[in-house]
């Protein structure tokens, strides 16, 4: 069932099954501004694996921390900093254009 495309959970949006959770294995060592940078480093202790919060048009991954009910960090992962885990059962997230 993982990646196949599922209408029903909302009307307006395409769901996507994901069957891999996201661990970010180090910071990269590229230019970006001081909360982006914070939120890698987060992301990174915690030594957690992240659930995908959303597939953008691109096919782009995307993380999310929420703070609280009103605030929310995003981050997408550059590519070779981070590690697909296997997980199930799958999981629907939305595809977002």
């Amino acid at each position: 069932m993982p990646n196949k495309t599922f209408k029903g959970l909302s009307e307006d949006e395409d769901w996507v099954w994901l069957d891999f959770g996201i661990k970010i294995s180090h910071v990269p060592d590229i230019q970006m501004d001081t909360q982006e940078q914070a939120l890698y480093r987060f992301f990174f202790e915690s030594n957690v694996v992240w659930k995908v919060d959303h597939v953008d048009g691109h096919g782009q991954l995307w993380l999310c921390v929420q703070h609280d009910e009103h605030r929310y960090q995003l981050l997408n992962p550059v590519a070779r900093t981070y590690q697909k885990v296997p997980c199930d059962p799958p999981y629907p997230v939305p595809r977002r254009p």
